[in-house]
This record gives structure tokens, sequence and C-alpha cells, in this order.
């Protein structure tokens, strides 16, 4: 019973090598019937004449602004900040009394 598992596991391995290497033998040529193409046009993204990203102008008014909105931004992160490690220091206080 055994001789006959290993003699259909090798005819099964055999089959597929066999297989695969005939299909490598035998070179297909897929562009047989077809002309050959006139070469493309060069790519021209992200040249100065198509650029990728279009730089944006801001006027003295819009930079102003800017900044304020920054300036503003960094207050509330630092109240943030000092929320998130105040909610840590509780937290480890409550981890230390009861456990």
């Amino acid at each position: 019973m055994i001789k006959l598992c290993h003699a259909a596991t090798a005819l099964a391995i055999l089959i597929a090598v066999t297989g695969d290497s005939l299909a490598q033998s035998s070179p297909s040529n897929p562009n047989s019937g077809i002309q050959p193409q006139s070469q493309a046009a060069p790519d021209t993204r992200g040249t100065e004449e198509n650029p990728i990203v279009v730089r944006s102008v801001h006027t003295q008014r819009e930079a102003a602004e800017d900044v304020a909105y920054r300036e503003q931004q960094s207050a509330s992160e630092w109240w943030n900040k000092i929320f998130a490690g105040g909610a840590f220091v509780a937290a480890f206080f409550q981890a230390v009394i009861f456990i």
C-alpha cells in the first residue's frame, strides 16, 4: 500500500515537472502579428511646464492669518498636553493605590 502511494506521488511530481518544462520550452510570441508601435511621447509630468504640485501664492494678509491660526493651535495643543499629562499622573496613582 505504501509503495502504491509513493508511486502515485512520484507520478504526480513527474507530470507536474514535465508539464512545466514543456510550457517553458515552447516559447510563443504574443506580438507576432502586431506591427511595432511608434515610440511614446516623453513624460512631462513633474516638470516646470506640467508640475505635479501647484505652488500657491499667499498674500501678506493670508500669511498673517496663517501665523495667527498657528499660534492659536499651538496654545490649544499646549493645554491638551497638560491635560493628557494630568490624566496620566492620575491613572498612575490609581494604579499604585488599587493594585
